[in-house]
């Protein structure tokens, strides 16, 4: 489906986005099943099998970043839980955390909603958590996973709580909540989210005009900038070696994301892959303008895409 004629990478046409998403849809499909191959090697074997049994319904929910989604905010945690202390069973949460965005595309509801809707917000929470209850209360009755009753609640919640920053709500479950919020915001600078995201809102009047209220055009650049103001509040907390005279920390651009606030990474591990991400992503761009074929971007976003996860496998198998 790439086509070699030239062409200029505009993001701002209707036309480049769809051939672009359609690249990344095609990429991770073909290298979804690889990539999951190689995350079951370093999961437990319950969690094998939740990840199946999850892979199976964001097959059927259709969601193209879904399965990507899957496999990242799972390694994530793999690797805050060994580099940060936590326990390990918050790798349960990190894999069913969003589980609940297939069951409503299952069950028809609040169909045709995007991932920024607020009433989907808050029922893929409530479907998630009572999911994970679900699950965790039969692998203890078979006696296959030795968790108590009120720890599976405890980890319920925070699935049923872990967007609330997004709804102007507190999380809850405490330093735990937040390792998974970690984890989970992980994906959004990811090589996948990133594009996906850009794509989107440059398709949606609502985030054009918010652009122009903070006096810019939306553009990839001026994208990673806002994004830039959502992890990051002080110069002194960028990556290291950052350019900011490319890419300067405007931190009032946090009020562009969704929430409407700078969230920021809880944990060290959170804040060392979100690093690493970030240049990944401001590397790509210096080169974006040089890009005039959808082949070109297919290679570009490939490349990233690969780096990110094998860099993400590498972390959490040491």
């Amino acid at each position: 489906m790439f086509h070699k004629e030239e062409m200029s990478i505009d993001f701002s046409t209707e036309k480049i986005r769809e051939e672009i998403v359609g690249i990344m849809k095609e990429i991770l499909e073909s290298k979804n099943k690889i990539l999951n191959k190689k995350l079951e090697k370093i999961l437990y074997p319950i969690e094998v099998d939740i990840q199946k049994r999850i892979t199976n319904l964001s097959f059927k929910e259709g969601s193209w970043f879904r399965p990507a989604h899957n496999i990242f905010v799972p390694l994530s945690m793999i690797s805050i839980c060994k580099y940060d202390n936590y326990s390990r069973d918050l790798v349960f949460v990190a894999q069913m955390h969003d589980i609940g965005n297939s069951l409503m595309e299952i069950a028809k509801t609040t169909k045709g909603a995007d991932w920024e809707n607020v009433d989907k917000r808050k029922k893929h929470m409530e479907l998630g958590a009572d999911l994970l209850t679900e699950w965790l209360s039969q692998y203890k009755a078979l006696g296959k996973l030795g968790i108590s009753k009120e720890r599976i609640a405890e980890l319920s919640e925070i699935v049923a709580t872990h967007d609330n920053p997004y709804l102007g709500m507190p999380l809850k479950g405490g330093e735990e909540a937040k390792a998974l919020r970690c984890a989970d915001r992980t994906f959004i600078m990811m090589a996948g989210s990133f594009y996906k995201d850009l794509a989107a809102y440059l398709s949606d009047e609502k985030y054009l005009k918010k652009a122009e209220k903070f006096g810019v055009q939306l553009s990839p650049e001026e994208f990673l900038k806002f994004r830039l103001a959502f992890f990051y509040k002080n110069k002194e907390d960028l990556p290291e070696e950052w350019d900011t005279t490319l890419f300067p920390l405007e931190p009032d651009r946090a009020g562009y994301n969704e929430g409407g606030r700078y969230d920021e990474p809880y944990t060290r591990t959170g804040r060392k892959i979100v690093g690493e991400l970030f240049k990944r992503r401001a590397k790509e761009l210096e080169n974006l303008s040089e890009i005039r074929t959808t082949l070109e971007f297919a290679n570009l976003f490939e490349k990233g895409y690969s780096t990110d996860v094998n860099s993400l496998i590498n972390l959490a198998s040491r």
